[in-house]
């Protein structure tokens, strides 16, 4: 009686430590995460307005490091470099870092990206309008 006893509690823990992941991966996902997500060629630039979080990726092993330059107005901000040409690299920027990376309320932020090392690409969002 004992072992049904261990054997159900045992089960029962295995199955919350199965199910605790697949929970948590949905609450990361891009829809429920960020506010806008960009994909170029080999790269990839996802933004949360609340907390001014941008983060841009490297997607693919193709030889360069994928880039992004953030322009509030016509000023550079900053500028952001996932770590060399490994794919899942990312570089993320947050306001919390303060100076530069706390972008301006209610204007217009562009985002300039290039993760090929050929032709750039652009973004453009209103900074916290949601």
């Amino acid at each position: 009686m004992h072992i049904r006893t261990f054997v159900g509690v045992l089960a029962f823990a295995a199955a919350a430590t199965v199910a605790a992941p697949s929970g948590a991966f949905a609450a990361d996902t891009a829809d429920s995460v960020w506010d806008d997500v960009w994909t170029g060629s080999g790269m990839s630039v996802s933004v949360k307005e609340y907390g001014d979080i941008i983060s841009v990726c490297d997607t693919t092993t193709n030889g360069h490091t994928a880039s992004a330059w953030v322009y509030a107005g016509p000023d550079l901000q900053y500028r952001l470099e996932a770590t060399g040409d490994i794919v899942g690299s990312c570089a993320t920027a947050r306001a919390s870092s303060g100076g530069s990376f706390d972008l301006p309320e209610d204007e217009g932020i562009t985002v300039i990206y290039n993760g090929d090392g050929g032709g750039i690409q652009t973004a453009f969002f209103v900074n916290d309008q949601r």
